[in-house]
């Protein structure tokens, strides 16, 4: 589900730039940036174990990295995002914007994973160790390579369609050059 991934939080992360130009935030794009790499950080031990195989070396590093079921939960969520503030110290961000980008991000994973399960993970542990999903796109069927399902992905192409032409609508075509995009009337 990672190419459905990076449509659902790219949408996000298009209102949440919009919001942060709107009130002079600088900086806008390293937050943007936190936002999309953090909602693939609970995915990380299965692109671990997807390198390993396909590379054929086994990483030394796999003990120590935890399971993806742990990576999916509310506590996860929380330490990674207190975690990323000193992380990004040096680079003159907020400390709060770093740690709520981060924390919309690696959420923004957690809803999409949500909607395509109705009972993969459990979401509250330490205090549940109840299994929680929405459930919306269910069964999970990757059809497209095996690595995205056509109904989802379409999903996350609208959402992410309707977030670039809201912010479009309020902020007008310069957007864009600001991410290196040109809008049509400056493409010719």
């Amino acid at each position: 589900m990672i190419v459905e991934h990076l449509f659902y939080t790219g949408a996000i992360a298009v209102i949440a730039g919009m919001v942060l130009s709107s009130r002079g935030i600088p900086h806008e794009k390293a937050y943007v940036l936190i936002i999309m790499v953090s909602s693939i950080l609970p995915d990380i031990p299965w692109l671990f174990v997807e390198v390993s195989s396909l590379s054929g070396v086994t990483l030394l590093i796999a003990p120590f990295i935890p399971s993806q079921s742990m990576l999916h939960t509310l506590a996860a969520l929380s330490i990674v995002s207190i975690l990323a503030v000193p992380a990004f110290r040096g680079f003159h961000l907020r400390p709060l914007y770093v740690a709520l980008c981060c924390a919309l991000g690696y959420g923004s994973h957690l809803l999409a994973d949500g909607l395509t399960h109705t009972t993969r993970y459990s979401l509250l542990w330490p205090i549940s160790p109840e299994h929680v999903g929405i459930g919306l796109f269910v069964p999970y069927t990757p059809d497209i390579l095996g690595l995205a399902w056509t109904r989802v992905l379409a999903v996350g192409l609208v959402l992410f369609g309707l977030a670039i032409a809201v912010r479009t609508a309020v902020e007008g075509p310069a957007w864009m050059r600001d991410y290196g995009l040109k809008s049509r009337d400056q493409s010719g």
